[in-house]
């Protein structure tokens, strides 16, 4: 008797529901505990589900929003989305919706919170005017999350293609070196202080329209996502932005680190958003994450107040977003996202293995490892070259196992010198790593084949020298969008000139490096050598491409040592291209591989043009006791020299 009177006000509490005589409210709740974080427990909503957005009602009749997060077995748990606080006993209301951002035409060139709404003292006046004339153009919601995960939204494997189109970087070293295509999701990896912001900006800053490159390719559309940032950074940035002249195609999604760590957790989920509409209505999107351990800082937060273990971190984090980056199909319009994920640690570094594993779990180089098997490429960077004012703080002779995908866009004439290239360098570096060990243990080295590693290491040394940048390139004037497809072969023979690199002084490298990225891209006989060597880039057979120009390279390289040697007269013309004159090749490859050797011949003379000037510039400077004298006359001196050398 006393377990059925137990049980009965339950029923009658049934029966009551049943028919009306209490009212049930699955969708209702009240506010019963309050975190300082901004997180907050709610009991009802038996009807949530994960990324439900709530509705708070304050006394007064003023509202906030929440985010379901969890669910208990009494209660929900919410991340409230507002500064203000609600408080405890406020009603609670289920909106069946999961977050939302408005995008569209309006939001480019203006500072947003992860929400949509505006942060207007983060904006400089011309982001303001803009706005207000901006604000009558139509927008639409796109959803954030679903419920219980993002992974959904990723483009399946049919809509999606392989890589087709390079995003211009504008920075040599990743041209070149680290290529990146439309639809990848490519890791900026480093430590504090290593110049991760100051990439992205750059190269965010390179996508701007620019008057040398043909009207025909579409614009690139940038998100940038700040992350845990305080307002005077994101301020700056703005304002470097605008400097650039490309806030007009940039969104920037701030979420600073005075706002509640829901906000802070939906901030790259809303930046994908963005990027999806454009990638959707076929365009291109590039999406910078600024940075990915800060928000593994907002969820540590979260899972510090539900009493969970941190597990959940690196995969079910952050894996679901990256997959949202693609390259569609043209039956899904063809449209790309772009994700560059800048992420606090190194994910291949051997001078740091004495950390402990207590830091390796709570700083950011654990959250490295677990990104560098997330994304499509890695790039790290240099603290070392960051702290000597060397930009991009990217050691190109570092990592060359690490292959991008994107490499299979490079232009085929390019491919050849690549891989002889990494040849060279992993025989410097071997003598590299020998002197040191050698040096800390206090040998001396053996005196046979000293001279030749000598030679290599100063070698190695002024190719690190010419692939240096300043970091005003790229983006001055809405002109120079960093390589294009000639200047990338020009660039790679002139690291394969060993003898004659080491020939040269550190300071003439230097000017050399500028006149290949300034002053050429100017010459009036350069225009028909790119239209060449794009031509090549194009054509069907590619491999006969590389290989042809490759075997001109070795021969241009085996005369030139005939010469200083004063014998081998017979090494000349085109009789030591042996791939050309085999039987098996026929009419239409020979007739290619003529033609990469004639085009190499003319890079050639082009790149000796521009050295003998670089000498003639530092001899000048030195004279002079002046850094860069003359520039503007010389630039026409350029001009006229390389037309004349033209074939």
């Amino acid at each position: 008797m006393g377990g059925g009177g137990g049980a009965a006000p339950h029923a009658d509490l049934f029966l009551a529901e049943l028919f009306g005589g209490v009212k049930n409210k699955p969708r209702e709740g009240s506010v019963v505990q309050l975190h300082q974080n901004a997180l907050a427990r709610i009991s009802g909503l038996r009807e949530a589900r994960i990324h439900d957005l709530v509705i708070l009602t304050q006394p007064d009749g003023s509202t906030r929003q929440g985010l379901v997060i969890d669910l208990e077995l009494n209660t929900v748990a919410v991340a409230l989305l507002d500064q203000d606080l609600p408080t405890e006993g406020a009603d609670a209301v289920l909106t069946g919706t999961t977050p939302s951002i408005r995008v569209g035409p309006a939001i480019v060139g203006r500072v947003i919170d992860p929400l949509g709404r505006p942060i207007p003292h983060l904006e400089t006046n011309l982001i303001n005017d803009k706005a207000a004339a901006d604000s009558s153009l139509p927008t639409i919601s796109l959803p954030m999350l679903s419920s219980s995960s993002s992974q959904h939204l990723a483009p399946s494997i049919m809509a999606r293609k392989p890589l087709c189109h390079r995003l211009r970087t504008g920075i040599k070293a990743l041209d070149i070196f680290h290529p990146i295509g439309h639809g990848q999701s490519v890791g900026l990896l480093g430590k504090p202080g290593s110049g991760k912001t100051t990439l992205a900006l750059q190269i965010l800053a390179n996508q701007k329209p620019s008057s040398s490159l043909p009207s025909s390719l579409p614009l690139t559309h940038c998100i940038y996502v700040a992350i845990g940032q305080d307002s005077r950074a994101i301020t700056r940035i703005v304002d470097q932005l605008t400097r650039a002249g490309c806030i007009e195609s940039v969104t920037i999604i701030a979420a600073t680190e005075d706002m509640p760590p829901g906000l802070r957790y939906l901030a790259p989920f809303a930046g994908c958003a963005v990027g999806e509409y454009w990638r959707d209505k076929g365009g291109r999107a590039l999406v910078v994450f600024d940075d990915l351990s800060r928000h593994e800082g907002a969820y540590s937060e979260m899972a510090r107040f539900l009493l969970k273990p941190e597990v959940e971190r690196g995969l079910a984090l952050h894996g679901p977003l990256l997959e949202r980056c693609a390259q569609l199909s043209d039956l899904k319009g063809g449209g790309a996202m772009t994700a560059l994920v800048l992420v606090e640690g190194e994910a291949v570094d051997g001078e740091e293995r004495a950390w402990n594993q207590e830091e390796r779990e709570s700083g950011g180089h654990g959250l490295a490892h677990r990104i560098n098997s997330l994304v499509d490429h890695a790039i790290n960077l240099n603290l070392k070259l960051a702290q000597r004012k060397i930009f991009p703080s990217v050691d190109v002779t570092q990592h060359m196992n690490l292959q991008s995908p994107g490499m299979a866009l490079v232009p085929e004439p390019a491919k050849g010198c690549v891989q002889q290239l990494r040849i060279l360098w992993a025989e410097a570096l071997d003598d590299e790593a020998g002197a040191k060990l050698a040096e800390e243990l206090g040998i001396q080295a053996m005196e046979e084949g000293e001279e030749r590693k000598v030679e290599r290491l100063e070698y190695l040394e002024r190719v690190r020298v010419l692939f240096e940048q300043r970091r005003e390139e790229g983006g001055k004037g809405g002109e120079g969008m960093g390589v294009d497809e000639a200047g990338v072969v020009l660039v790679l023979l002139c690291c394969l000139q060993e003898e004659m690199l080491m020939g040269l002084e550190v300071g003439t490298v230097r000017e050399l490096e500028r006149v290949l990225s300034q002053e050429l891209p100017r010459a009036k006989g350069w225009q028909k050598l790119k239209a060449q060597v794009e031509g090549l880039a194009r054509q069907a057979d590619a491999r006969t491409v590389a290989e042809a120009f490759w075997e001109a390279h070795m021969a241009a390289q085996g005369r030139g040592r005939g010469e200083e040697e004063g014998g081998n007269e017979e090494r000349s013309g085109e009789a030591t291209l042996a791939y050309v004159k085999s039987v098996s090749v026929g009419g239409e490859t020979q007739a290619l591989s003529q033609e990469a050797g004639r085009v190499y011949r003319r890079c050639s003379d082009v790149l000796t043009q521009a050295i003998n000037y670089a000498q003639k510039m530092q001899q000048i400077a030195k004279l002079m006791g002046k850094g860069r004298v003359g520039q503007e006359a010389g630039a026409g001196r350029m001009q006229t020299n390389v037309g004349k050398r033209r074939r």
